[in-house]
């Protein structure tokens, strides 16, 4: 029978680490998780052709296409200018599951105690997220990315974390994950060198240095750094409770804070800030400056939960999820546009 499928978002609150890049999510708001991070969209190309003004990121979703193996991972980012409305910019990236920035299991299947050991361990061999150094000899085989990121399944990482497996095995598998981890790493910070910390867009340098001399008198760079961990740290914790009182309301459950977690996260907000401050954009600098409500650099960040739906027959009617609420919402937009286009 032939049927069409509808696909409907619900914002829900979510832990800000869920939504990283290599969690591939479905959002609104926030910053872009860049999919392709070594070819991110030109600047010319989010500036808006009728006021010049630079967009804002609306949405992103996880869109992979089945049965195609060159769109095992693919997304859709769409960004908007709420300054004049007109102008809107969509953008597509897509690659195979075997690819050198992602390992090809699922991260969000290892164990949260697991994951940020891991990371800590990889953020020290980088040296606290400096600069990458080129690995030689048997080391560079080793971190192959091609090879280091198909060996293990997550539930043989999670399964020797509980103690299963030899020791040599364990030793093995933690450092494929180490080894994935150091990439993704590595991908961040090149991330941080080309966007903005406040938006997540890409940034040209000069402007942003040209933004600095402008306003040098008022604010230092040193200056600006101190206020960029603190809107930062902000964010964060806002985000993370707004979705701790989320789970309390809908199980009445307790946090449990994860120290490495923690102690990474302030890290990484600690380098956006020392290497994003010549990558402000000049709206972003003025907002991190004086907290400028009236600009709009970035949305509420939250997750978008997508439900489906098929359109039956009538002789179906009562099968399946019931959406009659939103299909109701749906109706009452369609009618307001055609009456008011």
């Amino acid at each position: 029978m032939d049927a069409e499928e509808t696909n409907l978002g619900f914002l829900v609150a979510a832990h800000p680490q869920r939504l990283r890049r290599w969690h591939f999510p479905s959002k609104v708001g926030g910053k872009p998780e860049w999919m392709e991070t070594r070819r991110l969209p030109k600047t010319e190309d989010l500036v808006c052709q009728t006021c010049r003004e630079i967009q804002t990121f609306l949405l992103q979703v996880y869109a992979p296409v089945d049965g195609c193996a060159e769109a095992f991972h693919r997304a859709l980012w769409l960004f908007g200018c709420m300054r004049c409305g007109t102008t809107f910019s969509l953008f597509r990236c897509q690659m195979p599951r075997e690819n050198p920035l992602y390992p090809s299991f699922p991260l969000a299947e290892i164990p949260s105690e697991l994951f940020w050991t891991s990371w800590k361990e990889a953020s020290r061999r980088s040296r606290s997220l400096a600069a990458p150094q080129a690995p030689t000899g048997a080391e560079s085989r080793e971190r192959d990315p091609e090879t280091a990121a198909v060996s293990v399944h997550p539930s043989e990482i999670g399964h020797s974390a509980g103690g299963s497996g030899t020791s040599r095995g364990r030793k093995g598998e933690k450092e494929t994950l180490v080894c994935a981890l150091e990439r993704l790493q590595t991908e961040e910070r090149r991330l941080r060198e080309l966007s903005c910390p406040v938006c997540g867009l890409p940034s040209a340098k000069g402007d942003a240095e040209e933004a600095e001399q402008e306003e040098h008198a008022a604010e230092n760079a040193s200056c600006m750094r101190r206020k960029l961990v603190r809107l930062l740290l902000l964010r964060n914790q806002e985000a993370t409770s707004a979705y701790h009182k989320a789970c309390e309301d809908e199980d009445g459950g307790s946090r449990v804070i994860d120290v490495d977690e923690e102690e990474a996260l302030l890290e990484e907000i600690k380098h956006q800030a020392e290497q994003g401050v010549d990558r402000l954009h000049r709206r972003c600098r003025i907002f991190a400056a004086h907290w400028s409500r009236g600009l709009c650099c970035a949305l509420p960040e939250f997750e978008l939960e997508v439900g489906e739906e098929e359109e039956r027959e009538e002789g179906d009617e009562g099968a399946g999820p019931s959406y009659e609420h939103e299909k109701e919402l749906l109706k009452k937009y369609e009618e307001e546009a055609k009456s008011d286009p």
